[in-house]
């Protein structure tokens, strides 16, 4: 994609805590990291220079990676970095869903697992789901808490609080339908794609002299 190609509009189609998006035309956009450095969902939030930079240089190096591998289940919506806080995406509808995979116990996974020893290393990865809402409701009914754990069992949702205890907990709702519940062949891949682009990861970090102890990560669609 050539800057050519590329037509920035104006006003920014999406705006979050660290990012803002715009419409490139021809199904892109583009997408621009912000100096802000946020934590506890926004409630601590500071300016950092230069991170926005930095933040997109990490980005851009590990989307172009996966997209190298040449695996159709890695293929990225990256196109290419354009600036020093901005790179050309693919426009996508996202699905409603956060994926994570775990290495090790760390944050909110020792808070559902108190009996467990920090950094804890898993021999086999971990994979969850989260059901991606805003404010503490979905389709319309209140939840007591935003992205709740997710867990599919016998093709329904259960959801969870994420910050107590699994064995303490019954579902506070059990949903019949949920993001992909008509393709579970597409769940099936989001887990196989998620575990398999956290150990091209993981490979990288470490020939960094770093360990990956988990990540979340987001899919979506195309036109």
């Amino acid at each position: 994609v050539s800057d050519t190609d590329i037509e920035i509009s104006g006003e920014p189609i999406a705006s979050g805590k660290t990012k803002e998006l715009f419409a490139a035309g021809n199904g892109l956009v583009l997408v621009c990291s912000k100096d802000d450095l946020t934590a506890g969902d926004g409630r601590k939030h500071i300016k950092l220079p230069g991170k926005g930079a930095a933040a997109n240089e990490i980005t851009c190096n590990t989307f172009a990676l996966l997209n190298a591998c040449g695996n159709p289940l890695l293929r990225t919506a990256f196109v290419r970095r354009y600036e020093d806080a901005s790179f050309i995406s693919k426009q996508c509808t996202m699905v409603l869903l956060e994926v994570v995979v775990r290495r090790s116990a760390h944050g909110s996974y020792l808070k559902r697992n108190p009996s467990m020893l920090r950094g804890k290393r898993f021999d086999r990865l971990v994979f969850e789901l989260y059901l991606k809402t805003s404010g503490k409701v979905w389709n319309g009914q209140s939840i007591p808490c935003d992205d709740p754990l997710m867990i599919i069992q016998d093709g329904k949702a259960q959801l969870y609080l994420p910050t107590e205890p699994v064995a303490d907990q019954q579902p506070f709702l059990v949903l019949d339908e949920f993001p992909l519940s008509d393709r579970p062949d597409l769940l099936e891949q989001i887990e196989e794609a998620a575990l398999r682009a956290f150990l091209v990861f993981e490979k990288a970090w470490q020939l960094q002299g770093g360990q990956l102890c988990d990540y979340k990560i987001e899919f979506g669609f195309t036109s």
